[in-house]
């Protein structure tokens, strides 16, 4: 037992080293586009602070225009409405259309009543937003009354607590020989539900916010439960003899492969008979184990080869010997903060219009002070000034200073901003999708909506083609 929560433990830590870069690059992303797109740093820069030498700077607007937003929903509405679903077709030789149409059924049947399309797409939509998403098939009681067995699809809340094995090389990772999906529960939670299995916390484990298994967050103690998927590999021997056909050399048999009789299976070993064939097969099989950091909750088998974690990927990269992902914000989020900026200073441009200032000569305002303060506070009929200056000398009226604020000058630069955003997500302006029918023909219209979808369709290519089809 100790050795498997050692492998769990090692498997989290390496995996979580060895994706920091492209974790930490997620959790950015994800904070811009749904949280905040100004950064700490630029926030607390622009607001209300003191300089060196004292004097009180006034707070500087910090507006969030998220034109991303838009740009993901749209994307996730094209892969709602082509409401995909898998599907079965016979191949040639024993398979035909009866036997497939019982699979039909049965994948019907599982991808309606798990809600399958929202399941997808709450993997889809993280995918487009930093990359890479994840959902669950898991495997339950179909009621309290018997014991058949249900697979559902599940979707999983937090998807970056999802750690696939960083050797897989394929875009399904269907060769991956493990995968960790970890979740925090209150220590309350982790006693009660596993009531044979005493909570065992090292000494000082709740002392801080920050362990990796346990804390204390809020005053509040948790516990991370961690779901490990392994893949078991045995490697058996084929054998085939003209007398028999194919068989196993020795253990059980197989639904589809019998054993070889031991008369004939010395012969097909020992090779002297014309026509035996021999082949190694990796017979994979797949346990769950669920580690609480210190020890085994619950073991047992998956009932399939393969470990039923669906990853969806986004753009997908291979740099400096590291599988990367990307999204749309990854690329957008420089653009975007450009737009806030500037949107921003036209804003702060704005608003100092209104108090361009009077210019009068010292001592115009001798005995009226409090008058030309609140100038431009209160809703004044009238302002009094004095006819001389502090010489006694006669002086013309103040007159106020007018300035053009370089609004225009900004405003050219948001738009060509904004052009960039659209080039940079592969996506068409609202303003060029909402065309008056009248002014452009049916296809122009057309055009324009292919436009848009072209740019992004390799995020619904990938849940068509690489994610459905291992799942």
């Amino acid at each position: 037992e100790k050795a498997k929560v050692d492998a769990t433990i090692e498997f989290f830590t390496f995996v979580k080293s060895y994706e920091q870069a492209q974790r930490d690059a997620e959790t950015l992303e994800t904070e811009f586009e749904g949280f905040d797109m100004w950064t700490e740093q630029a926030r607390a820069s622009r607001d209300e602070h003191k300089d060196d030498g004292g004097r009180v700077i006034p707070a500087k607007p910090t507006l969030s225009v998220n034109l991303l937003d838009q740009n993901i929903q749209q994307i996730v509405s094209e892969a709602r409405q082509a409401r995909l679903a898998l599907t079965v077709r016979p191949k040639a030789g024993i398979a035909n259309s009866t036997m497939t149409g019982y699979y039909k059924g049965q994948i019907r049947s599982i991808q309606v009543e798990s809600g399958a399309l929202e399941v997808r797409l709450w993997a889809f939509e993280r995918a487009c937003k930093v990359g890479r998403g994840a959902y669950l098939i898991t495997a339950e009681y179909a009621n309290d009354g018997d014991f058949d067995i249900d697979l559902v699809l599940e979707r999983i809340l937090d998807q970056s607590t999802v750690y696939f094995d960083p050797y897989a090389q394929r875009a399904d990772r269907s060769d991956m020989d493990e995968c960790l999906i970890t979740d925090w529960i209150s220590e309350k939670d982790r006693v009660r539900r596993w009531k044979d299995k005493p909570l065992l916390p090292p000494a000082g484990a709740f002392d801080s916010d920050d362990g990796d298994w346990f804390s204390t967050e809020e005053g509040n103690r948790r516990v991370r439960i961690a779901t490990h998927y392994k893949v078991l590999h045995a490697e058996r021997i084929l054998g085939f003899h003209p007398q028999f056909g194919k068989g196993w050399l020795d253990g059980e048999p197989t639904r589809d492969v019998p054993v070889l009789p031991p008369e004939l299976a010395e012969a097909v070993r020992a090779g002297t008979t014309r026509g035996v064939r021999t082949r190694p097969v990796d017979q994979r099989s797949v346990m769950i184990y669920i580690v609480d950091g210190t020890q085994v909750l619950e073991e047992r088998p998956w009932l399939g080869r393969y470990i039923p974690v669906i990853g969806v990927p986004g753009k997908e990269y291979f740099l400096r010997g590291k599988r990367r992902w990307k999204g749309v914000v990854a690329n957008a989020m420089d653009v975007s903060r450009a737009i806030n900026v500037l949107l921003s200073a036209a804003t702060e441009l704005a608003g100092t219009m209104p108090r361009s200032p009077y210019i009068m000569y010292a001592g115009q305002d001798e005995g009226f002070e409090t008058e030309w303060d609140e100038l431009f506070i209160t809703n004044r009929s009238r302002i009094h000034v004095n006819m001389t200056d502090v010489d006694g000398k006669p002086a013309p009226m103040p007159q106020r200073q007018q300035t053009e604020p370089q609004i225009q000058g900004l405003m050219f630069l948001l738009k060509m901003m904004q052009e960039m955003f659209y080039a940079v997500t592969g996506s068409v302006s609202p303003q060029s999708r909402a065309v008056n029918p009248y002014d452009r023909s049916g296809k122009a219209i057309e055009a324009l909506q292919r436009q848009g979808s072209a740019g992004t369709s390799n995020y619904l290519q990938n849940l068509a083609n690489i994610s459905m089809p291992y799942e």
